[in-house]
């Protein structure tokens, strides 16, 4: 950890803080500003971990719950309404949220609130009846709907835009690392241990964060020059004081332009560019929980065909899609700056697309006609996985990232609030529809609704989604904010010389 030592006379070692306040020449080329923009988006994506790990329990601890050796005796419906009170939890916390981090900052938010995990943990090691299970998925879905409102935020305002697509999008990659680790330490360690290991990353996180400075952004908002100088600076470590004054400047005549109005919730529809916005991100939102990674996975023991592959566990195929995901988001981190946003979501969605129909397609033939398709019982499994890459690639990440960087300074807690909100009961009312619909219609109906969803992001893409690569937060407004078409037009870039 690189700290400074302040040494006051007489009393000797007083503080450690990060140190912010220097930076280096421009002659000095080891970019130590990409370096550190990197660090501190790796301790703020300890919370996407700390989201996989809650997310990821219920698959391997589920069998054993309903099982006759259960350590809490569950039914059916009571695991049901537990599972519930996860969304139910993300449903409630976004709106609170956007105004606690407007009011005491990203930084600030993130560690208080991580106080939610611990206590969920610890309520899963001594729970002792599906109460206390549903209180403790209660307190994880606070928290995810937190970390889903505030993380992606901080990691947009933090980064540079020519790395800012890339780490944005680390954020659903981090996830899933976080849910492949809790789904193998579940098959492994016993019932009553695997919370205790993860209440690790949790106590990590409050260990480290602080350490990490707050959001440039944030402090301007509140007319803190000086700190935003120094935590810009140490930021952007390869620019001269100059050069840091520079963007400092822009920032904050970015930052006082968008907060001239108080960001109310009307204030998401009251300008050409706001309603755009949020029509964007809201639709992208609901659509790509349309697309059907949801669902698919949290109900994939009752999804594959009991033949396709005997040797897998519902646990294990899990895995392995969640490992493919986690190695496409890794994939997704570099393309998304490379070729940009608009061309990664529409290509993906497509894709998706095609693999949801492909696998409503077998479960049509298989449980609506009488032709034999027992013999490619494995083409759900191999689409699921296709689909599992292919989100991962870019109907995930890009989403997350276009999220962080659509709305202005004002609005951006209340829309982030706005935004997780929208996710979390399209979550729950599509988990919860997803086992009706298909005893009542047909799992392929279920399937075919989620390729059409994924063939609409892509038109939606096409006609309307502006391309942010390479822009600054600034300059997405400006065009926003146009009256012609943006597709066709471009923002010049405004680039900083680092050499």
């Amino acid at each position: 950890m690189i700290t400074e030592v302040h040494i006051h006379k007489g009393k000797g070692l007083k503080t450690h803080e990060p140190v912010m306040g220097y930076c280096k020449s421009k002659d000095d080329k080891n970019y130590k500003g990409i370096y550190r923009q990197y660090l501190a988006a790796s301790a703020a994506l300890l919370t996407a971990v700390i989201d996989g790990t809650l997310t990821g329990w219920p698959t391997p601890c589920l069998p054993l719950l309903l099982s006759a050796e259960s350590p809490i005796p569950m039914t059916k419906s009571e695991v049901s309404w537990m599972l519930a009170m996860l969304f139910v939890g993300q449903t409630v916390s976004p709106i609170p949220t956007g105004y606690l981090m407007d009011w005491i900052g990203r930084k600030a938010t993130m560690i208080y609130l991580a106080v939610l995990p611990i206590v969920a943990w610890l309520l899963v090691l001594f729970a002792r009846d599906a109460l206390m299970l549903s209180v403790a998925m209660f307190l994880a879905g606070l928290w995810i709907g937190t970390a889903y409102t505030v993380t992606p935020m901080y990691l947009g305002e933090i980064a540079e835009p020519s790395v800012r697509g890339r780490i944005v999008t680390l954020l659903s990659v981090i996830t899933r690392i976080g849910i492949v680790l809790e789904i193998a330490l579940g098959i492994f360690l016993p019932y009553y241990t695997l919370p205790l290991v993860s209440l690790i990353v949790p106590v990590l996180f409050i260990l480290i964060f602080p350490w990490i400075p707050e959001s440039p952004y944030f402090y301007l908002m509140h007319k803190d020059r000086e700190s935003a100088s120094k935590a810009l600076c140490w930021l952007r470590g390869d620019l001269t004081k100059d050069e840091v004054e520079e963007e400092l400047s822009e920032l904050e005549e970015s930052v006082n332009r968008q907060m001239k109005e108080k960001g109310r919730f009307i204030d998401l529809v009251n300008t050409r560019g706001n309603r755009k916005a949020l029509i964007t991100v809201e639709t992208l939102a609901i659509l790509q929980r349309l697309s059907g990674m949801g669902p698919v996975m949290g109900y994939i023991s009752t999804t594959l065909p009991a033949n396709s592959f005997n040797y897998f566990t519902p646990a294990v195929c899990v895995i392995i899609i969640d490992s493919v995901r986690l190695v496409s988001g890794l994939i997704s981190s570099f393309l998304v700056d490379f070729i940009g946003r608009r061309t990664l979501l529409i290509a993906t969605a497509i894709f998706c697309g095609l693999m949801m129909y492909f696998t409503g397609t077998w479960f049509y033939f298989n449980s609506m006609t009488n032709i034999d398709v027992s013999w490619i019982s494995w083409t759900p499994f191999v689409c699921l996985v296709m689909h599992g890459l292919s989100f991962s690639l870019g109907l995930g990440p890009v989403c997350s990232a276009i999220r962080s960087e659509y709305f202005p300074m004002n609005i951006k807690a209340k829309s982030s609030a706005v935004t997780s909100t929208v996710l979390a009961f399209a979550s729950f009312i599509i988990n919860k529809t997803y086992l009706t619909t298909g005893e009542s219609l047909g799992m392929h109906v279920n399937y075919w609704v989620y390729g059409t969803s994924c063939f609409s992001i892509g038109l939606f893409t096409w006609w309307f989604l502006i391309e942010t690569k390479g822009k600054s937060l600034q300059q997405i407004q400006d065009e926003l904010n146009r009256n012609t078409t943006t597709n066709t037009k471009e923002t010049p870039e405004v680039i900083i010389n680092r050499d």
